[in-house]
């Protein structure tokens, strides 16, 4: 088995076009080494990666339990907390609209009501305002009576 040494490596730099099956390009490929023909050695260089990522190269991801949000690769922690705080004043804002919603019908509700009560506070001035009148008719026309005189209905036998 070949022993890969990971860390000489370097990344390349080139179009990922030319991988193509199918290339335009006539490009020439060398012949692959007879350990790399081999399919049992592959997990075993896997996780020989694996250690090597692990051990040379680490990734910093912040969170937040309570939002339940993870910063994305390479993301600052200014960038992340700025992403947090648009996300708590869209809830934020979402919690108000909907209290909002629940008030206004609540409040609809309520004037609706009170509407209803000045609709019958009026009629019944109205009615009182009637009675009123109705009953000074009553005693002005009984006074008036008294004073220019009416005949006494006498009963007939």
């Amino acid at each position: 088995m070949i022993s890969v040494k990971w860390n000489e490596g370097y990344e390349a730099d080139f179009d990922e076009n030319l991988l193509q099956k199918n290339s335009t390009l006539n490009l020439p490929f060398a012949e692959l080494p007879a350990a790399a023909k081999n399919e049992k050695n592959f997990s075993t260089w896997e996780n020989f990666f694996e250690d090597y990522l692990t051990n040379e190269y680490y990734l910093e991801v912040y969170s937040s339990s309570e939002l339940k949000e993870t910063s994305k690769p390479n993301e600052s922690v200014r960038d992340f907390k700025i992403r947090l705080s648009q996300i708590t004043r869209e809830q934020r804002d979402s919690e108000m609209e909907k209290l909002k919603d629940s008030y206004q019908r609540k409040i609809k509700t309520i004037e609706s009501r009170i509407q209803r009560a000045q609709e019958k506070i009026e009629r019944e001035k109205s009615q009182s305002t009637q009675v009123k009148l109705q009953t000074a008719i009553s005693v002005g026309s009984t006074i008036l009576g008294a004073l220019f005189g009416r005949k006494k209905l006498v009963p007939q036998p």
